[in-house]
């Protein structure tokens, strides 16, 4: 992967914000799962709520139901953000911070295993003792907090990790399941965290792959969000509204572009998975 600056077409400042997603989705126990994506979290209270709340075994449930489409994008997006860590150093020479960490997933293994230090943050303390229940060795750490002050966060617990060149990254489309007047303050910090001398990476679900979504992954999964019609798809915005009440919007790399662009940030690397179904991009403060 090559890293050079992408051109900036346009310095216009419409925001396109991705709608609430929210998925019906069962549990082992038969309890019944409210997910966007993931499990929502819109609607919590401002001292944390749901997601403050949310269940270690309903989360990973809900997660290993979605694995077998995504598959190859968690393989891509390990790869990429390892790719990124290249262009700055050198993934031994780096730590890596994942927003959203959940239960792990994106952040163990394979990424672990490449950088020099591992950070996750989540706002769930019950998915963070659950990450520090899996971590192996002493440059990992998992810490509970708010996106929003994560710069604070990382100077209060690691700040010597911080001194070395910095991924932050938010996968898995896990910044459409935060809420809207949060996204920009979270798309800056991660940004004014990386610093310099390193790079944000957010991917997202690729809506030039939403046909083929909603024939292979949601028609062919009716526990995830309900039974639905033609009449419940919008194939020009990438949209599917389930009389379930779930609904799901994908986005399309130029979206994400105008997205980060239109927060002032500057788009460093933007592409597709090899399976179309991930969005991947890398952003730093513009210079």
């Amino acid at each position: 992967m090559v890293f050079t600056p992408a051109t900036t077409t346009s310095t216009t400042q419409l925001i396109v914000t991705p709608p609430t997603t929210v998925m019906q989705a069962t549990s082992d126990g038969g309890s019944t799962l409210s997910l966007t994506g993931h499990p929502k979290v819109q609607q919590r209270a401002s001292d944390g709520g749901d997601w403050a709340e949310f269940d270690v075994g309903k989360w990973r449930n809900a997660v290993f139901k979605a694995q077998a489409y995504h598959a190859k994008l968690y393989d891509d997006t390990n790869k990429f953000v390892i790719d990124c860590a290249s262009g700055i150093g050198g993934a031994s020479r780096c730590a890596v911070v994942e927003v959203g960490c959940g239960t792990g997933e994106a952040i163990l293994g394979e990424v672990n295993d490449a950088f020099k230090y591992t950070v996750g943050m989540d706002f769930n303390q019950r998915f963070i003792d659950f990450c520090n229940e899996q971590k192996t060795g002493e440059n990992t750490m998992f810490l509970t907090g708010d996106a929003c002050g994560l710069g604070d966060l990382l100077a209060e617990n690691c700040p010597d990790w911080m001194q070395h060149n910095k991924i932050v990254m938010c996968v898995g489309n896990t910044i459409g399941i935060m809420p809207d007047e949060i996204k920009e303050t979270v798309y800056k910090e991660m940004a004014e965290v990386a610093g310099e001398t390193g790079l944000a990476v957010i991917v997202f679900w690729n809506g030039n792959k939403f046909g083929d979504a909603v024939q292979h992954f949601y028609f062919a999964n009716p526990q995830l969000c309900g039974e639905f019609s033609g009449e419940h798809i919008d194939l020009d915005s990438c949209t599917l509204r389930c009389p379930s009440g779930y609904t799901t919007h994908w986005t399309k790399p130029e979206e994400a572009r105008m997205i980060i662009e239109g927060y002032g940030l500057e788009v460093v690397a933007l592409e597709e998975s090899s399976d179309k179904v991930g969005v991947l991009t890398a952003f730093r403060k513009r210079r």
